[in-house]
């Protein structure tokens, strides 16, 4: 291949890798756990939309088709393959935010790539898209936040989990779990694990009162 061939080529195999860049993110959410996928495809100026159409793999020679909501002709949002999805009250969309999924309780299962079509009333032509590809995490430790003088965080773990507490109990975990440390005696070391035996550790502290009393500057050192 000539030299300015093969330049003209590279530099198509950028602008199209580039393009991909832009209309495609990586959405990370915790077994047991919600999480949003807001597709963002640059919509045609001036052009009515006929519908929202979402396409996930399904494997070789299986129709893609996911989800589909019409804007024009009805209010509802269509679910397909239900039965294999398993997302009937789980896959949340409002009307107001046409591009959005809502995918709650997630399951490992739902990690998947997901894409965007968009169609519209007059135009005939390569239809917008934007892809999502889901990660599930199938075990989790939310970063802890202050309540007060506690320290509160949530253990996604999915079925048949353990929280470790630090004085060695196992406290079992059907999903997901809020704990919640208040005092010094429950203070310490705490181990989210899955099923699989995957574990997180999370240290957690209550918050003292001379250390509340620091954050809201009623006392300074």
């Amino acid at each position: 291949m000539p030299i300015r061939n093969i330049s003209v080529y590279l530099t198509l195999v950028f602008f199209v890798t580039l393009a991909c860049a832009q209309n495609r993110e990586t959405v990370t959410g915790c077994i047991a756990g919600n999480v949003t996928m807001k597709f963002k495809p640059a919509l045609l100026d001036g052009k009515e939309v006929k519908a929202y159409i979402w396409n996930k793999v399904r494997g070789v020679n299986k129709d893609p088709s996911f989800a589909k909501f019409e804007p024009g002709a009805s209010p509802e949002f269509e679910i397909y393959y239900n039965s294999e999805h398993q997302v009937q009250n789980r896959l949340i969309h409002y009307p107001e935010e046409p591009a959005t999924l809502y995918l709650t309780n997630l399951k490992k299962s739902d990690e998947q790539r997901y894409t965007i079509f968009i169609s519209y009333v007059d135009y005939v032509g390569t239809p917008t898209e934007w892809i999502i590809d889901l990660v599930v995490e199938d075990v989790c430790f939310e970063k802890p936040k202050e309540v007060g003088k506690c320290a509160v965080t949530t253990c996604y773990t999915g079925d048949n989990g353990v929280l470790k507490t630090p004085d060695g109990a196992r406290q079992t975990v059907m999903g997901y779990k809020l704990v919640k440390v208040c005092d010094d005696a429950t203070s310490g070391n705490y181990s989210c694990c899955n099923a699989a035996g995957t574990c997180l550790g999370q240290p957690l502290q209550e918050s003292t009162d001379l250390e509340l009393k620091k954050r809201h500057g009623i006392l300074s050192i």
